[in-house]
């Protein structure tokens, strides 16, 4: 886009506690239109909405202008996100934030005014701002990251595989993170399993829905896909001595799945299930594998990972693929046998603020079997399949 000289914006200043990255306030005019919101749609690039930032200089995703002579610097913007910092009532607060005369409740001042078609007006008199509910761990509409910007929950070029986004509610939200951009305020997190309007769309297309109201569509393209080459860890497992089993619990004969592995039954082993730590001793504090032996007796292994990577030796295990929906009894008698035989709660350091619940479970179109886990964000179950 070339920003035309000419566009005039008339301050109302900056006040105390706003972002770098937050629109100019006040109308302004381009190409001899009146703009009076900050985040507005240009004649010029339309289906794009855009500002100029309030400090350029320590704004990290602000870009220089084209325009020969301009020193402010201007991002794309969404006119439905949520302002960074507002005040109301002689309060501030920041992005989707709740406020002390509506409890339980979030919202937000959006920065584009009118042109956000979710805002309604103000009952507080003289107040000219738009306002939307919001929940605090949405993404925002629209972001900028490293000179592009994304919509909703995406995949960036430095972490493929992988969707993420900024929130709404900043800190509000549990369990985001700190950005590792200089100068970045915002929070993030990941959300590789959140249905977007943007998946739902791709699958509209996808499946040729337009004028054909009554087509059916995979509900799985939802949802992404993780690359088949994507590792989520290596599994390394340990048999285990007599004397360090002690203490270790005796799985009911229900909770085992025959064996499918060619090498495990070569060695003898028949018949297995999974325990979480919570069923083992100091030997195995991540949990273990226990296997029925030919000749009789039991067998447990310690599991080991290392997230992210798979070495000669362990059993690599697949990124998360959301769950999708049981479509037998068959399959619903085994995700209650995952949660009443192996179910616990996360142990490992790497996986913590991921997922707070796992189970093992074998589905019958694995061969080998998945880690079931519960994401510490509510959104859907996703497994990790082994093999």
């Amino acid at each position: 886009m070339s920003l035309l000289a000419g566009v005039v914006l008339l301050l109302v200043g900056v006040a105390f506690g706003e972002d770098a990255c937050d629109c100019q306030s006040g109308s302004w005019t381009y190409k001899g239109a009146n703009f009076d919101t900050a985040c507005a749609e240009t004649s010029d690039w339309e289906g794009h909405t855009w500002c100029y930032v309030k400090d350029g200089a320590n704004c990290p995703t602000a870009a220089a202008s084209a325009v020969e002579g301009e020193t402010r610097k201007w991002r794309e913007c969404s006119s439905c996100n949520c302002q960074t910092s507002w005040d109301y009532k002689g309060a501030d607060y920041l992005g989707c934030d709740e406020t002390s005369d509506w409890t339980g409740h979030h919202w937000c001042y959006v920065q584009g005014g009118t042109a956000c078609a979710t805002a309604v007006a103000s009952s507080v008199e003289g107040e000219t701002r738009k306002w939307r509910e919001c929940l605090p761990c949405n993404c925002q509409i629209g972001w900028n990251y490293k000179e592009v910007f994304y919509e909703g929950c995406a995949e960036t070029a430095d972490w493929k595989d992988h969707t993420w986004c900024y929130v709404q509610g900043g800190s509000k939200c549990p369990n985001v993170q700190d950005s590792s951009v200089v100068g970045e305020n915002r929070k993030w997190h990941e959300c590789t399993h959140s249905v977007t309007c943007g998946a739902a769309k791709a699958a509209y297309k996808k499946h040729d829905c337009c004028g054909n109201p009554n087509a059916e569509f995979d509900e799985d393209d939802l949802h992404h896909m993780p690359s088949k080459d994507c590792i989520g860890y290596g599994l390394t497992m340990t048999t285990l001595q007599d004397d360090q089993v002690s203490g270790m619990a005796t799985p009911a004969d229900s909770c085992y799945y025959p064996v499918t592995l060619p090498e495990l039954l070569a060695a003898g082993e028949l018949h297995y299930t999974y325990i979480g730590q919570s069923l083992t001793n100091e030997h195995a504090p991540d949990g273990a594998f226990v296997y029925k032996m030919e000749g009789g007796g039991l067998r447990y292994k310690k599991v080991e990972l290392t997230d992210g990577t798979c070495s000669d030796g362990q059993l690599c295990f697949s990124c998360d693929h959301t769950i999708s929906r049981l479509s037998s009894f068959e399959e619903t008698k085994l995700m209650s046998k995952a949660m009443e035989c192996s179910s616990d709660i996360i142990s490992v350091e790497a996986l913590k603020g991921t997922y707070s619940h796992y189970a093992w479970v074998q589905m019958p179109e694995e061969q080998c079997g998945s880690f079931i886990y519960q994401k510490a964000d509510g959104h859907p179950l996703v497994h990790k399949t082994c093999g």
